[in-house]
This record gives C-alpha cells, structure tokens and sequence, in this order.
C-alpha cells in the first residue's frame, strides 16, 4: 500500500526547498537550506558537495573551498 500522504521529514523538506531553488537559478537561496540539512545529516558527503557547489555558483569561495577541502 502506498504511504502517498505521510508527512516528510525535516531533512526532506530541506532537500526540497533547495533543489526548488536550484531549479530557479537561486543558488544563494539554496545554500541556507542545504547548510541546515548538513547540521540533520552528520555532514553528510553529498549533501557537502552539493553545499559546495551552490555556494562556488553563488561566488562563495571561500566557503565553498573549506566545503571542498573537508571532502
């Protein structure tokens, strides 16, 4: 049976709203939600990647090198 109207979790609402953003362009308004899933996630490598990339896209780049370096 499908569970179609479960309530997602925290993390995937973050996930969400930032995937939302990237698909507008925003990768400034991706990069508060992802650093927020990143705290849920115990720094979870993708999510650290994906952090990464937003901020380098956001011209963030110094974070977004400490990102990387911590990979």
């Amino acid at each position: 049976m499908s569970n179609d109207n479960a309530t997602p979790s925290p993390l995937d609402d973050l996930l969400k709203q930032a995937d939302d953003c990237y698909a507008n362009g925003d990768h400034n308004g991706a990069i508060e939600p992802l650093d927020q899933a990143l705290r849920l996630t115990d720094r979870h490598p993708t999510i650290l990647r994906a952090l990464g990339t937003q901020l380098f896209l956001a011209g963030r780049h110094t974070w977004s090198r400490t990102i990387f370096e911590e990979l």
